[in-house]
């Protein structure tokens, strides 16, 4: 039996990493979910020619799900001793600390290097943004990607 390697809490770490490694600005899990989410379908949201997991029309359901595996992995990096918390406006917020980012510039892979491409574009995209705003984002494009079979923004 093969073990589960895709959307378990160690991938999705891997993700987070990259992430907070690509910007200083410390994050809220919301909205490194909704990050890693639009990183992941940026063809959908019209932020890069190709979607990193793949074109899915259904690929939108996977939020709430990820939301999840995003607090268990950012959990398990503050125990690791990678990623610092700070209670501020809005709830917690967390940022890679310096052992956190050396270890996320450590990821050389492929996938590594086209999602810290990525994620730069979506970091600038949602930066003006709110939370509500994003989610909103968020779910006119999963509505949109359900009915049209493709992206509607």
């Amino acid at each position: 039996m093969v073990d589960k390697v895709f959307n378990t809490t160690f991938e999705v770490s891997l993700r987070v990493m990259l992430i907070l490694a690509a910007d200083e600005e410390p994050k809220t899990a919301d909205t490194i979910a909704i990050t890693d989410f639009i990183t992941g379908y940026g063809k959908n949201f019209g932020i890069s020619d190709e979607n990193l997991h793949g074109d899915n029309s259904y690929g939108f359901s996977e939020f709430t799900a990820r939301r999840s595996l995003v607090i268990k992995a950012l959990r398990s990096l503050v125990l690791d001793g990678l990623v610092s918390v700070s209670e501020g406006k809005g709830g917690f917020r967390y940022v890679a600390n310096e052992t956190g980012i050396r270890y996320a510039l450590s990821l050389k892979s492929g996938y590594a290097r086209e999602y810290r491409k990525t994620v730069k574009s979506v970091i600038s995209f949602i930066s003006e943004k709110t939370e509500r705003e994003l989610i909103s984002f968020v779910g006119r494009n999963s509505v949109g990607s359900l009915q049209l079979g493709g992206r509607n923004g």
